[in-house]
């Protein structure tokens, strides 16, 4: 029992320091600009065709549902609420780090992982990586470095574009359906503006801490402190101060 145990941990171990390696090297490689000539070029192309372009339509389709399932029961339930100060926070929580890339990973692992898996182990069986190495080319510079360069560019991007799709969608579905009345830029401009490092923080900080509404304020305390961590004033749709019916808050 000991003795397995022992070689299960070797195993992962080992396991876990070949991948920091391989990940070394690829980012290395990645920033030499020796590493990409003409022929690593033309393969990395062909891999942002096949992983990214291909997996466009797919990727729009769902940001659009996801749209209209998420984004616009956001933005209809908050106005019902009155807390529509709330959806760029809760949109960023929910769709920008949680959704889409969940999404999209699971997209390029099932449509594009497996093929480049199944692609590299027959090269290897028919030994066309063998011809490779005799005629001179690294195997590791032509086949890993452009794959997995082409994979990463393709998922950042894929993510954005299924985040601007769910915005659009879920937008003109609340503005058709009466729930949103403002432009769609002014609507993008609220979710941008929630996505820095300070409201990241601050959202994490909101599982151990308490929000209160005070003197047509809104306020955030952490757990055992008294003095407010984050302080909102709230506004009225006509920019009075307001404990109800709220539509705008700004943060002090």
């Amino acid at each position: 029992m000991l003795a397995a145990a022992g070689r299960w941990t070797i195993a992962s171990v080992l396991g876990f320091v070949r991948f920091i390696n391989i990940a070394v090297a690829v980012l290395w490689q990645s920033c030499r600009p020796l590493t990409w000539r003409r022929t690593v070029r033309e393969e990395f192309l062909q891999q942002c065709h096949l992983v990214g372009l291909r997996a466009l339509p797919f990727i729009l389709i769902t940001g659009s549902l996801v749209g209209f399932g998420i984004v616009y029961q956001v933005i209809y339930w908050l106005g019902v609420f009155g807390q529509t100060e709330f959806t760029g926070p809760i949109l960023v929580l929910v769709l920008v780090r949680e959704v889409a890339p969940l999404f999209v990973a699971l997209t390029v692992i099932g449509r594009s992982g497996s093929v480049i898996l199944v692609e590299l182990g027959n090269m290897q069986i028919d030994g066309q990586v063998r011809m490779l190495d005799a005629q001179g080319i690294d195997p590791f510079l032509f086949l890993i470095v452009p794959r997995v360069v082409a994979v990463s560019v393709c998922m950042f991007s894929l993510t954005i574009a299924f985040i601007m799709v769910a915005l659009v969608s879920g937008f003109l579905a609340g503005n058709a359906l009466g729930s949103l009345d403002v432009t769609l830029q002014e609507f993008v401009f609220r979710i941008l503006s929630e996505m820095g490092l300070a409201e990241i923080a601050t959202i994490k900080d909101i599982e151990e801490g308490d929000w209160k509404m005070e003197n047509n304020q809104l306020k955030y305390y952490k757990a055992g402190v008294s003095t407010p961590f984050v302080v909102f004033d709230l506004f009225d749709s006509a920019g009075n101060p307001a404990m109800t019916q709220v539509t705008e808050r700004k943060r002090i």
